[in-house]
């Protein structure tokens, strides 16, 4: 699915908190590698907590997440999780999908629409790459040197 010229890896940068009581919205923010450039994702608070358990490692085996159990299903159906995409921008809405791999999807991965706080999960998880679209870059990148507390609305 990837085309290298349309599509550049990221990471997670951070995950900043809503910067008044107003709003409601946490901004997970991923630096594109290789560029000084930053993609702010706006999230809500109850995905911003499934993130912030996945990067510090804090899931009990006991309470998995909804992301962990997709993923042990995919596994357990011969298919591994490759790439995470937020891949383009329609109508001011951040469009993502999650790659799969495994069994007869050699030529054609298996794809699935995804929310981008959910792809980024997804990724973390089961540690594989985040892929962001050029279009979204143009549209959403600020530079890395802007201060965070303006990316939150």
């Amino acid at each position: 699915m990837r085309n290298e010229q349309s599509m550049k890896q990221a990471e997670i940068w951070t995950i900043t908190s809503p910067n008044s009581s107003v709003t409601k919205s946490v901004t997970l923010v991923l630096k594109v590698v290789n560029i000084e450039t930053l993609v702010p994702v706006f999230i809500d608070q109850s995905e911003s907590q499934a993130l912030l358990k996945v990067l510090h490692k804090r899931i009990l085996s006991n309470r998995p997440l909804v992301h962990g159990a997709l993923l042990s299903l995919m596994e357990d159906a011969g298919f591994s999780l490759f790439e995470a995409e937020l891949y383009d921008i329609h109508d001011d809405i951040l469009l993502a999908r999650v790659l799969f791999e495994g069994q007869d999807s050699a030529e054609k991965p298996l794809t699935a629409p995804v929310t981008p706080s959910d792809a980024c999960i997804l990724a973390t998880l089961a540690e594989c790459p985040i892929y962001v679209g050029n279009n979204v870059i143009e549209q959403m990148g600020v530079p890395v040197g802007m201060e965070l507390d303006k990316l939150c609305l």
